[in-house]
């Protein structure tokens, strides 16, 4: 190859598959405007020493040769990809820098860590299209497909860092709980399992989100494979970002990261970009550690979770703070700090739960220090006086609050500890509870001291969006707007919300909705029914609302003002469905003009807003003249006649 190198100025070279012909790199050596450079399957190839100063490469393919010293190679500072599987190289440390920052192919490497078992789960999914690009291109735009589906509400880091909760929306879609098989096509498989897509999958990227339990700090390799582009995150951090298709269906690279003790919170993101049933199948994602990492998948939600016979709850109300225990294997004690903002609650009474009981056993239990002015309560903890843990699920403290003041607030766990029966700590998300304190119920959206039509709208306009943006809305505290929380204020439709104010019928600004919106909760109410009390009292008060909307028989109303100049409104009644057109004639029966007002539904439409509309003009734009004029009303096969006065 010794003629390449008065090629001064190449800027790519691929020698690959060239496997016996070229072992010395020599001729390369001045080749210093490089950028890609491919050397795949040399056969002999081992020493990278002429590299060295090819200091513009961005792209260096070296896979499958007999590489066993990469330290030519630390010089490369603007290095972007670098392929080295199928090679003898024993240490990677001397590149240990580039780990993290670009993306290293390392397999088949005596230096590659030993693989242990692929994470199945269980994790939570996400799908977001990314439209108009091809995976590598989404994946090299930079654009955050979580921010954009939800208009900014909800970030890549803000679910990196904080986690989500199972069932909250984004877009038209919720997190939801799903595994993946170990195998080529997992993230194909888990996104049409769950519901999430149906059809198409091509131009999507899913994210994934699990939970990591570490029983101590531990600096391990994380194993990463994947059919296209893939992001990975931990804690908040990004620690891999390969946007390259490369179609494999095993482990490609590893990254030295570090896992703190307790929970860690691993976010991956694996882009597709095929249509075709082939391509579907190269949507994979696979993702472990080295063998020997100690951990555990912390289940979506953790082992221990708040629970409360209320989240909404009005000033002076008292209510009471369950710390549950769920699904675990060996529970021996606990110990936990509270914490609660001292202005919006009050800690009451702090009690024992009897899971720790389970079976006639004893414990030995301290009910901590309550401090309202800090807000905190310290030195809670049990302890399971026996040789066994407990497993299963109940409940391991109950706090009793009181409601002091309005306001959304949280009761979280601060230095906390849950231990097995063997010493070795259990570790979990940081449990915390959303409280909503409230001058008025929850249903009383506005807090205007009444539930009103006012109320049904505010929900109405925000189905389908999360409660991040929208608290007030959430009426059932679940994180995203539905008819659920529409059926809870139409259940105490009417109702005065006002301490000292008796119960009475609130159906005012009725103008606000039409027929075809009732009907429409309605029957996604019917939809959702399961059978209780709040859906057949908020069902009930919806179709009485919906009474109330429909008239009785369709009615041409006077205009107004009349007389006038130079504009009037038309109103009438409309008691089905219907074309509704509106004829103006003057006293010799000539039409003057026609308003077409389309289809339209049953309703009243007498405001302003909802009348028909007349400016005074012919057809052709000119202002008519004073004098008595006629408007015939045609609709719901009925055709009715008023007249009206142009005065000037």
């Amino acid at each position: 190859i010794s003629p390449l190198s008065a090629l001064t100025n190449l800027r790519w070279l691929d020698m690959g598959h060239n496997s016996g012909v070229v072992s010395d790199l020599s001729p390369l050596a001045n080749l210093t405007n490089l950028k890609r450079l491919v050397l795949y399957s040399m056969g002999d190839l081992s020493d990278l020493s002429p590299l060295v100063n090819l200091t513009n490469l961005r792209d260096l393919s070296l896979q499958h040769n007999r590489i066993s010293d990469v330290s030519p190679l630390t010089s490369l500072s603007h290095l972007e990809h670098l392929s080295l599987e199928g090679n003898n190289v024993s240490d990677f440390s001397p590149i240990a820098d580039l780990f993290g920052k670009i993306p290293i192919f390392t397999a088949g490497n005596p230096g590659f860590p030993t693989e242990g078992p692929k994470i199945e789960g269980p994790w939570l999914w996400m799908i977001a299209p990314t439209p108009g690009m091809w995976s590598i291109d989404a994946a090299k735009s930079g654009i955050d497909f979580l921010a954009r589906m939800s208009k900014g509400t909800v970030t890549e880091l803000d679910i990196a860092t904080n986690g989500v909760k199972e069932g909250a929306s984004l877009g038209n879609n919720v997190w939801t709980i799903g595994k993946i098989s170990p195998s080529r096509g997992n993230i194909n498989e888990v996104v049409k399992t769950t519901g999430l897509v149906t059809d198409d999958t091509a131009r999507h990227v899913a994210y994934g989100l699990i939970t990591i339990g570490s029983p101590k700090n531990q600096k391990v390799n994380m194993l990463v494979g994947s059919g296209d582009a893939v992001k990975v995150w931990l804690n908040g951090a990004l620690v891999h970002n390969y946007p390259t298709s490369r179609g494999n269906a095993y482990y490609t690279e590893f990254i030295p990261v570090m896992l703190r003790e307790g929970a860690n919170l691993m976010l991956v993101a694996v882009f597709e970009r095929g249509s075709s049933e082939t391509e579907e199948n190269r949507w994979t994602g696979l993702f472990g550690f080295e063998d020997g990492t100690a951990y555990t998948v912390i289940p979506p939600g953790g082992n221990f979770a708040f629970s409360s016979n209320t989240t909404n709850v009005l000033i002076g109300d008292r209510f009471t703070v369950d710390l549950n225990a769920e699904h675990v294997a060996d529970l021996a004690g606990w110990q936990v700090d509270v914490a609660f903002d001292p202005m919006t609650l009050e800690a009451v009474e702090v009690s024992e739960g009897d899971f720790l009981k389970t079976g006639g056993g004893t414990t030995f239990f301290q009910k901590g220090t309550i401090n309202n002015r800090l807000g905190k309560i310290t030195g809670l903890s049990a302890a399971h006086i026996s040789e066994d843990g407990v497993k299963g699920s109940g409940p391991l403290l109950s706090i009793t609050f009181a409601a002091k003041a309005s306001g959304k607030t949280e009761v979280t766990l601060s230095d906390f500890e849950f231990g097995s029966a063997t010493g070795t700590v259990i570790p979990t998300d940081a449990p915390h509870l959303t409280i909503t304190v409230g001058e008025y119920p929850a249903w009383d959206v506005n807090q205007d001291g009444r539930v009103s039509i006012l109320d049904l709208i505010r929900v109405a306009q925000r189905f389908g969006e999360t409660a991040a943006a929208n608290a007030e809305a959430d009426v059932n505290d679940d994180g995203t707007i539905t008819i659920l929380d529409l059926i809870l204020v139409a259940q105490h439709l009417g109702e005065s919300t006002g301490a000292a104010s008796p119960a009475m019928l609130v159906i005012d600004n009725i103008e606000n909705l039409d027929s075809a919106m009732v009907q429409a909760w309605i029957d996604q109410a019917q939809l959702e029914d399961d059978g209780s009390v709040a859906f057949r009292e908020g069902i009930a008060y919806l179709e009485s609302l919906l009474a109330l909307l429909v008239p009785e028989e369709t009615t041409l109303l006077p205009n107004y003002p009349n007389p006038f100049n130079p504009e009037t409104w038309i109103p009438y009644h409309l008691a089905n469905p219907s074309e509704v057109t509106i004829t103006i004639y003057n006293v010799r029966g000539t039409r003057v003009r026609q308003l077409n007002l389309g289809h339209q539904h049953a309703g009243y439409y007498t405001e302003r807003s909802r009348a028909a509309y007349w400016n005074g003009r012919n057809e052709v734009g000119e202002r008519v003249a004073s004098g008595i004029y006629f408007y015939q009303f045609q609709a719901d096969n009925v055709s009715l006649l008023r007249k009206m006065l142009i005065l000037k």
